[in-house]
């Protein structure tokens, strides 16, 4: 059902009417309307399944990979014990699995900005979400973003649809431009807070890294 439900968002999204017959959808000449500004629009599709990563790693431009729970949720057993050790025994893991686990991120900031890092290398993720995906914004412009430069990606929308924040595909260093003022609220404001400290950080670990000793060549 998924996989039919991808090829009819695709189909839809392209030009002219489209006509598709499968085992659990049909539909003949449908002309989906209006049609998107980007051609075809870059698709998302996140999961934790085997089945649902392979259909992803084939049909997406970008994929969500997620920790998959048996139960569908962390309890409040999991907030109480935010140790390594702690959370390791809750799942079943061993401290050292944990730790190697792309879905646990556990230390000072400087360490989690050190394992963020490592991973994009090791694994390629481009970014990460932690979090709420809710977050309130000053936006005090009277512009906006109308098409996406190449090689940007959002990486915010307001409820109207306009860009908020984007970044730059594949970038090694931070790389994030966003429609409002952070540095009004950086002060009281958590999420406005972060954006400088995840710029200080990425300075911080850019300058430990030109102080490293080099190979003679």
């Amino acid at each position: 059902r998924m996989e039919e439900g991808i090829a009819i968002i695709k189909g839809c999204f392209a030009p002219g009417p489209y006509s598709f017959s499968g085992e659990h959808y049909t539909i003949t000449d449908y002309d989906g309307l209006p049609k998107p500004i980007q051609t075809p629009p870059p698709l998302l599709i996140g999961g934790g399944g085997d089945r649902v990563l392979r259909i992803a790693a084939r049909e997406a431009d970008i994929v969500g990979i997620n920790g998959t729970l048996t139960a569908g949720v962390v309890g409040r057993e999991a907030l109480d014990t935010m140790s390594a050790e702690g959370v390791a025994k809750m799942f079943g893991f061993t401290v050292e699995q944990l730790l190697e686990s792309p879905f646990a991120l556990i230390g000072t900031t400087d360490q989690i900005v050190d394992d963020l890092l490592a991973r994009r290398e090791r694994w390629g993720f481009s970014y990460v979400i932690v979090g709420a995906g809710d977050v309130a914004v000053n936006s005090l412009h009277r512009q906006a973003i109308e098409r996406l430069g190449k090689g940007l990606e959002i990486e915010a929308l307001a409820e109207d649809g306009t860009i908020e924040a984007v970044s730059v595909k594949g970038a090694k260093s931070f790389a994030v431009g966003v429609q409002w003022h952070p540095e009004y609220w950086a002060k009281e404001d958590a999420p406005s807070r972060a954006i400088f400290e995840a710029f200080g950080q990425a300075t911080r670990q850019h300058a430990r890294l030109d102080q490293a000793p080099k190979a003679a060549e």
